[in-house]
């Protein structure tokens, strides 16, 4: 099964998963965002995006990555990657289902007051020099109003998951407890 975890950047997700490896070593993360940067130095001179999830190589690389792990039995796998494109995330899940990979979806939603505060927090935090962190903290602000446009469909097709007033280690708690909720596709048997 892939546990994916979507919500808007600098929500928490890749704290998240550190808990739920803590909580359950069995899982097993794939970060796809990795994919991505991958692809850059290959597509971004011919085809320039402002994300690389625009790129259909990144979104079939990320569902060949996540086959290839289900057919190598690794357990269960989680992905901490925010779509906000509902046609991605379409594409994506859909295809995983039709290969008969169940996908359990979770959204760590957070109110845009503590999502600013950890921004700055998680920015703060890091080693890198301010001008490494200012274009990181801009893109994730700038990017909320993305995450809050696909909210509906979000509610719609994923498990949300409040996560603004609550530790780390009670989200990814909850995210164990949602993840038979947030299961949206499974495979035709």
């Amino acid at each position: 099964m892939i546990i994916w975890l979507n919500g808007p950047f600098g929500a928490g997700k890749t704290t998240t998963v550190r808990e739920l490896l803590k909580a359950s070593p069995g899982l097993v993360e794939l970060d796809t965002e990795l994919l991505g940067y991958a692809l850059r130095p290959a597509l971004a001179s011919r085809h320039p995006v402002g994300d690389f999830q625009e790129w259909p190589a990144w979104r079939r690389l990320v569902v060949t990555a996540l086959t290839e792990l289900a057919r190598a039995d690794v357990g269960d796998v989680v992905v901490p990657q925010t779509v906000v494109v509902e046609e991605y995330w379409d594409e994506i899940t859909g295809t995983l289902v039709d290969r008969g990979i169940q996908v359990a979806a979770v959204t760590l939603h957070v109110d845009l007051a503590e999502h600013l505060r950890r921004i700055e927090t998680d920015m703060l935090s890091r080693p890198e020099d301010d001008a490494g962190r200012v274009p990181a903290a801009r893109w994730r602000r700038e990017r909320r109003r993305d995450y809050d446009s696909a909210l509906p469909w979000l509610r719609a097709k994923t498990y949300v998951l409040d996560t603004t007033a609550i530790s780390p280690e009670d989200v990814a708690e909850a995210v164990l407890a949602a993840v038979p909720r947030g299961l949206q596709h499974q495979p035709q048997v």
